[in-house]
């Protein structure tokens, strides 16, 4: 059984071979988008189940990653990155922008509340991903986000 869909993911050349080893993928099954300085970004057009499994090993392996998916036929788009032995994942829509979930304040019901694990999870995601775009010497980007409600 499969689910596939498309995945970048940007990585130290150093540790191509041990990647593809976790994988169990060989360098030709990528293409190769951009090589920058020490670091590489690889696409893969048909990961299977966004290999969540196999990121998810090479995280705790000590590969440190960043990059993207697109949706499957059970998931949702998401970037994802690896750090300190730990993958993280959050949700995004399909241009790659983070998606938080709101629900309707009980106490006001014109007003939106973020839903707080999310937000916490995706400034877990943003402060990580930050620290290994500087690691990668390719820094940009926003480092949190600090929102508590939402005007409807």
């Amino acid at each position: 059984m499969s689910d596939i869909c498309s995945l970048n993911i940007r990585l130290r050349k150093r540790d191509l071979s041990r990647f593809f080893a976790v994988t169990d993928t060989r360098p030709n099954d990528w293409e190769t988008v951009e090589a920058h300085r020490a670091t590489v970004e690889l696409y893969m057009p048909e990961a299977n189940y966004a290999f969540y499994d196999e990121l998810t090993t090479a995280a705790v392996d000590g590969l440190v990653f960043f990059g993207d998916h697109g949706s499957g036929d059970d998931y949702r788009p998401a970037s994802f990155v690896s750090l300190r032995n730990e993958y993280l994942e959050v949700p995004t829509d399909n241009e790659g922008y983070l998606c938080i979930r709101a629900t309707i304040s009980t106490d006001n019901p014109t007003r939106a509340v973020v839903v707080p694990r999310e937000l916490e999870e995706a400034n877990r995601y943003l402060v990580a991903v930050n620290d290994v775009r500087t690691d990668f010497d390719i820094a940009d980007g926003i480092t949190h986000i600090d929102i508590e409600t939402l005007i409807l």
